[in-house]
């Protein structure tokens, strides 16, 4: 525990004396969540007789189903679990072991498929009944995880001997969950592409296209999902339903209840166990980056870009045109076109240092050819060079695009 921050701070950045100090965010240890949980502990009465030092202990998760072969059915699907006082630099060498593997979730088996589907006569169950019983195990198996040891960790914490020779008492705090889009399905117990789709906030699906607009944040921010005692009527009358008047889970009486927020007739674990200590799963489910932005909303963009430009113009000369500019801005970087397979999906081969993407395109006039070239010229170029590529291209951006303001911001990744 040589390493292990006992206390947050705040980390400020003033590189000009005459300015401002700009606040940096870059470990768990820094965040305002870690500072008020903190905050709270120090505040909340001690144990009896206890004159210890008390300590956050920030708990970050992850999950994720993986496939792991490409001519086998096998599976396996770990929980893996960091401790967000540690560094995060320390923490990605797989040398210091400081991933912990808490668990490995199963889900239901191909013999209870073949027993669910002797008792419908023969017929196979509906897949809403298969996703219904997957999700209930998954919660089963974290009500197992989520213990009366864990919960009085939480409430009175654990006594330990630090390397210093003090006596500590930690207190564990779950902070993140992170995983993909069907695992954060399971996780806070809504439907999958429902008709309010966010896992932590009820935005409609109708809405989706505002997002990034100041009515999308006000929407995250007033609308935000909340593991609260309504909630939990409204799953528990919709259970009622099920179990004791044999209501089917589509029926009308249960959508009735369900579907407005996107719910499912599920009880969930972190709210069936920690609603005595105020944890709230929603606001823990932050953003899964591999999934999610690079082979989410970024590939989508990527692809969608690459089609433009061999729209443009035959025989690839605008792809080429990309390659080109990018190579001599920076002969490190190579970036390949997708080689598109026969059932129109994609796969990319080759990858740019780093890339940002701020930009704000009008509405008028439509130039495939210069908008979809700055838009790539944009994106790939090192981060350090953007303000300058930015400007050199700008003029190529006054075509603009027919489709709506399109604002993607924070799109900053770092190559390895």
């Amino acid at each position: 525990m040589e390493h292990f921050h006992y206390d947050p701070f705040k980390v400020l950045w003033q590189p000009n004396p005459a300015a401002p100090p700009t606040r940096v965010y870059s470990e768990l240890y820094n965040s305002d969540a870690f500072l008020k949980a903190h905050r709270e502990l120090q505040d909340s009465p001690p144990p009896p007789g206890c004159t210890r030092p008390r300590v956050v202990t920030g708990l970050m998760f992850w999950s994720d189903e993986t496939h792991l072969a490409n001519f086998s059915a096998a599976r396996l699907w770990p929980l893996y679990m960091f401790f967000g006082n540690e560094s995060k630099y320390r923490c990605a060498k797989p040398s210091l072991n400081l991933c912990q593997h808490v668990a490995y979730f199963e889900k239901p088996s191909e013999e209870f498929q073949e027993f669910v589907t002797s008792k419908f006569r023969g017929r196979l169950p509906p897949k809403s009944f298969l996703a219904h019983c997957k999700m209930e195990m998954f919660h089963a198996q974290w009500e197992i995880l989520l213990d009366d040891r864990l919960l009085d960790a939480i409430k009175n914490g654990i006594v330990l001997m630090c390397q210093d020779g003090i006596e500590r008492r930690f207190y564990i705090r779950i902070f993140t969950y992170s995983a993909d889009y069907p695992e954060k399905v399971l996780i806070a117990t809504i439907r999958n592409i429902g008709d309010c789709p966010c896992p932590r906030c009820l935005v409609t699906k109708k809405n989706l296209d505002q997002l990034g607009t100041e009515a999308d944040v006000r929407t995250r921010r007033d609308q935000a999902r909340q593991d609260n005692e309504a909630r939990r009527e409204l799953v528990q009358k919709a259970l009622s339903k099920i179990q004791r008047e044999g209501a089917a889970l589509s029926r009308k009486t249960v959508d009735d209840l369900l579907k407005p927020q996107s719910l499912q007739p599920v009880m969930n674990a972190f709210s069936k166990r920690l609603k005595s200590t105020k944890f709230d799963i929603f606001s823990a489910l932050v953003v899964d980056l591999l999934h999610e932005f690079e082979l989410g909303v970024w590939k989508s963009l990527f692809i969608h870009l690459i089609r433009i430009l061999e729209a443009s113009q035959k025989h690839e000369v605008l792809v080429h045109e990309l390659d080109k500019c990018v190579r001599q801005d920076n002969p490190s970087v190579l970036l390949k076109s997708f080689q598109y397979e026969e059932e129109g999906r994609s796969r990319l081969r080759g990858s740019a240092t780093g890339m940002l993407i701020s930009l704000s395109l009008s509405q008028s006039s439509l130039n495939f050819e210069r908008s979809a070239l700055f838009l790539f010229l944009t994106a790939c170029f090192q981060t350090k060079n953007t303000a300058e590529q930015f400007s050199r291209y700008y003029p190529y951006a006054q075509g603009g695009m027919r489709s709506q303001n399109f604002e993607c911001k924070r799109m900053l990744r770092y190559n390895s």
